[in-house]
């Protein structure tokens, strides 16, 4: 998710900038691995022009050398999040306008000392770059479909607090070969000219 123009690799080369005496420990040359979790869940703030994520995240740093992965650091601390989203034919379309890591703290490592703000802006440089290339993937969500009801007109607004959702549905009859009698008895009909002389609509079972 890098562009191949950024000034970033993922080398220990690249971390000795916020890491100094890494290569007291690892060659320059030698690859990492970085593995970003959410801890907990997210607390989000939705305004009239913005969807606002503040969470909680652990990052490990690990060396790749061949097959073996070794943990050169850990810290933990807030990443707030900031989006936008869209929908278009059924599909919901988010785009990430800003990801910024604070209240960073080392929680482990195996490298010496390492200054934790510091490496907050390596962090934040790192999602400075991330960022538009996720945006530039086109993620989509496909929503749930819904069996003869067609939502693919649908808007949807920010506004203070919540999302609102507007649709125009269009629905479809349910064709003849989903309507059954009770029993499963099998019966001819004109399906245009239908008429029900049963006592209760218990009397019938609809498979929709």
């Amino acid at each position: 998710m890098i562009p191949a123009e950024a000034p970033i690799r993922l080398n220990v080369q690249w971390l000795q900038v916020f890491i100094p005496n890494i290569t007291q420990y690892y060659d320059a040359s030698t690859d990492f691995i970085l593995d970003i979790t959410v801890s907990k869940a997210p607390s989000t703030t939705i305004t009239a022009t913005d969807i606002e994520a503040a969470l909680e995240a652990a990052v490990v740093i690990s060396s790749v050398q061949g097959d073996n992965i070794t943990e050169i650091v850990t810290l933990e601390g807030a990443l707030d999040g900031h989006a936008n989203v869209s929908v278009a034919n059924w599909q919901l379309k988010p785009y990430l306008t800003s990801g910024v890591f604070s209240n960073i703290n080392i929680t482990h490592s195996n490298v010496g000392d390492v200054d934790a703000g510091t490496f907050e802006s390596g962090l934040n440089l790192l999602t400075g770059f991330v960022l538009p290339a996720i945006n530039a993937m086109g993620i989509t969500i496909q929503l749930p479909s819904v069996p003869h009801c067609d939502l693919a007109t649908l808007s949807v607004g920010i506004l203070p607090g919540y999302l609102e959702i507007t649709a125009s549905p269009s629905f479809s009859a349910v064709g003849p070969e989903k309507i059954h009698f009770g029993e499963n008895t099998d019966y001819e009909y004109d399906f245009d000219n239908v008429e029900f002389t049963v006592g209760s609509i218990d009397d019938l079972l609809f498979d929709a």
